[in-house]
């Protein structure tokens, strides 16, 4: 039986205190579960509407060209677990940018071994942003992690050549609250 099965078999019981002492899972089931974990992400298309699982799975293939086939499994509404069969695949979609199905941004995330699917929460994305207009002497990483602080938690800053900023601009990757709408100011 596989792990995904008995998770979804696990979601169903319910104890009380009645029903009798709470079973630990042994650690190496546990640990089985873990390392099929640092092959997955899990993902969220952020529509208004339920999404076509199907045609999803289809573009999904097409889009990320991954060397070795994605395993793509619904886990709620428009909440899907990606398997990997190789941990660079999962590397490069992760860090790879923004990822979009149908126009609609798709957040993806890793997850714990701990954490249950209704609990996983898909607030944050990585945007690459671009400060624009500073003076000579703002154009610095120092400069570029306060400024962009205040859009959201830095994640990358691309030093360029200089090893201080991109030509006329500093290059940083945030991460963004999707649930709030931008500051514009």
């Amino acid at each position: 039986m596989e792990y995904d099965d008995i998770s979804r078999k696990c979601e169903k019981l319910s104890l009380d205190e009645e029903d009798g002492p709470v079973e630990r899972i042994r650690g190496s089931l546990q640990e089985k579960g873990e390392q099929s974990l640092l092959l997955s992400l899990f993902g969220k298309v952020i529509a208004n509407k339920v999404i076509n699982r199907e045609a999803f799975k289809t573009t999904i293939s097409m889009i990320w060209q991954t060397k070795n086939e994605v395993a793509v499994e619904l886990m709620g509404i428009n909440v899907f677990k990606f398997r990997f069969q190789n941990y660079w695949d999962r590397k490069r979609i992760l860090e790879g940018g923004l990822w979009l199905f149908d126009k609609q941004l798709i957040v993806l995330r890793e997850a714990s071994g701990s954490e249950k699917v209704t609990d996983l929460q898909f607030w944050y994305v990585p945007f690459w942003i671009q400060l624009h207009n500073l003076h000579l002497a703002c154009l610095n990483k120092e400069v570029g992690l306060h400024l962009s602080g205040l859009v959201g938690q830095v994640k990358e800053i691309d030093a360029g050549e200089s090893r201080e900023c991109v030509g006329k601009f500093i290059r940083i990757r945030v991460l963004i609250d999707v649930t709030n709408p931008l500051k514009e100011d």
